[in-house]
């Protein structure tokens, strides 16, 4: 793989997880990650054989599968807690990419890694928009339980009194994906990009670094006009170089790439170098079949997918621009992905890193007449997922 000096043993793994809640589950399976010390999976379960009428013998371990199985297991109690990082990107459909058989987008990084880890093709969010996926990765629970219905304010609840108040972000704040690895798995803990609740967390409490960085593509710091994609990639590289070397760490990566400036009629501005990708390629253009949604779609006099439609997609000229751009920032963060992992390998921690590969919630591209997310298809509920582990060689 590009980048990664990680060696891998087999070819694509795809791993079909119908209907797959992946934020919820990876939440919850890091959770209980940190709780177990990150021992090797199975490595240290002892094996309880349910009762059964069955008396034939079974087999014992020969000497030399004894022998392999406790060098396993001592491997396994030896070996240092793992790293994690996550690449999380925004509006990102589960086909924007090579491995996905997309055949003008260019991600050969990430490709890579799907060649040497699992990509799992059918992981979908539970609810597809930023800030409820976000609080669910975060808390490790559902919509229903979390509550986080509104962006900077959760849901608002009506008291007997008639008082209204915002909830906010309701899980307690040391029980967050963060705070759990933070106090209980001894981690270093950091955060680039975008938290995209709107609302503070604890930053004792959850982070060692912490940059949030939302809704722009550029902008000038200082004396330098920064693309968002690039400064989150040097936020990253920032606390990898600072961070204390003798404990392990996790990292979000959160791109805002490839969301669009909302209020900016250009949508997507892609970083000057990246503009003369695509140049010559003629990007597919989904037919127009909003007239088929149901009635409550094609008679509402608002409707905020065909309202992104027109802005980004009613003209073949507007469509080809558009997606034009937005797969230039798909490659640079396929780009500042290759940058952190070639960073890991320079120092020697990526063979001891979990890498994740993952999104927030899909894209319309114009299919069904529509742009953006939020409605139940297979466009916006479907995202890409990639494990990448070093224990799979």
């Amino acid at each position: 793989m590009p980048g990664t000096g990680r060696k891998m043993g087999g070819g694509t793994s795809s791993l079909p997880a119908k209907l797959a809640l992946f934020v919820t589950i990876f939440s919850l399976s890091l959770m209980g990650f940190v709780l177990r010390f990150h021992r090797a999976a199975f490595s240290s379960i002892e094996y309880q054989p349910e009762e059964t009428t069955n008396d034939a013998p079974r087999r014992q371990l020969d000497s030399h599968e004894e022998k392999y199985f406790e060098e396993e297991e001592e491997e396994n109690e030896n070996r240092p807690p793992m790293n994690i990082v996550l690449f999380y990107a925004d509006d990102w459909r589960h086909d924007t990419l090579g491995a996905a058989g997309n055949p003008v987008v260019e991600t050969p990084v990430l490709d890579a890694l799907a060649e040497e880890g699992v990509r799992f093709t059918e992981n979908c969010v539970t609810t597809s928009i930023c800030w409820v996926s976000r609080a669910t990765l975060y808390s490790g629970q559902y919509l229903a339980r979390h509550h986080f219905e509104m962006l900077g304010r959760g849901r608002t609840v009506t008291l007997p009194n008639g008082t209204r108040i915002e909830m906010k972000f309701e899980t307690p704040q040391n029980e967050t994906i963060y705070s759990i690895l933070k106090e209980k798995g001894n981690y270093v803990v950091g955060h680039a990009g975008k938290l995209g609740l709107w609302v503070e967390l604890d930053r004792k409490l959850n982070f060692d670094f912490f940059v949030d960085d939302d809704g722009w593509h550029w902008r000038l710091i200082g004396k330098r006009l920064w693309h968002i994609t690039e400064k989150n990639t040097a936020d990253a590289l920032r606390f990898l170089m600072t961070k204390p070397k003798n404990r392990p760490f996790f990292l979000n990566v959160a791109y805002f790439a490839t969301h669009a400036v909302d209020g900016d009629k250009r949508q997507y501005l892609p970083q000057n170098a990246s503009m003369s990708m695509y140049e010559n390629s003629t990007i597919p253009v989904p037919e127009d079949t909003y007239h088929k949604l149901p009635y409550f779609f094609v008679n509402s006099p608002y409707n905020e997918g065909r309202t992104r439609w027109r802005w980004r997609f009613d003209t073949y000229d507007k469509h080809q621009s558009m997606m034009k751009n937005y797969y230039r920032m798909a490659s640079e963060v396929d780009t500042s992905v290759g940058i952190i992992l070639k960073h890991l390998e320079t120092k020697g921690e990526l063979n001891n890193t979990l890498i994740i590969f993952t999104t927030d919630n899909g894209n319309f591209h114009a299919e069904h007449g529509l742009a953006d997310k939020w409605y139940p298809h297979q466009e916006s509920i479907r995202v890409p997922l990639i494990i990448s582990d070093p224990r799979m060689s």
